[in-house]
């Protein structure tokens, strides 16, 4: 899916018919959207949408900028007006084009933010590919545990070395 389809109404209704069946399943459930990479224009936008059925959003690795091949990604996205809980996930050392640290350290600056810095994990042949930074390799644990802690109101770290 590009990012035009994940910005789309269309895009919007299909999520929103399995928001409706997930809380039909799960009436006390509280509903957490998380998107990683390209997935992040998709959790976004249908948060944006859905407001309060929501009760927060993750993006992880998030694609901020535009991209002539990949799309507008989030960069027409107006963050202040999302009001839907958010947290920021990104590794300084992501080397993926289209998901550098640069677009979301600005955002880690204003939202809740969890920054990864650890070992150097990249390929060169494929930065985005999985058991790189992009996937918060040899750090997914500690990522995990600590996006767990933000959603349960736990104490969280917000720099991982």
């Amino acid at each position: 899916m590009d990012s035009e389809f994940r910005r789309s109404a269309r895009h919007v209704e299909d999520m929103t018919a399995v928001v409706r069946d997930l809380t039909s399943r799960y009436p006390k459930a509280r509903l957490v959207l998380l998107g990683h990479s390209r997935g992040t224009v998709s959790a976004a936008y249908v948060a944006q949408a859905l407001g309060e059925r929501i009760a927060a959003v993750i993006l992880m690795s998030g694609f901020y900028d535009r991209d002539p091949r990949r799309g507008v990604g989030l960069s027409e996205f107006n963050f202040d007006a999302l009001k839907t809980p958010l947290l920021i996930v990104h590794h300084v050392k992501d080397l993926c084009p289209t998901n550098l640290f640069g677009p979301a350290q600005k955002l880690t600056e204003r939202f809740p933010a969890i920054v990864v810095d650890g070992p150097d994990e990249t390929r060169p042949d494929q930065p985005c590919a999985p058991g790189t930074n992009h996937w918060f390799a040899r750090r997914e644990k500690e990522t995990i545990d600590q996006v767990f802690n933000w959603i349960h109101g736990k104490a969280w770290s917000r720099l991982i070395r």
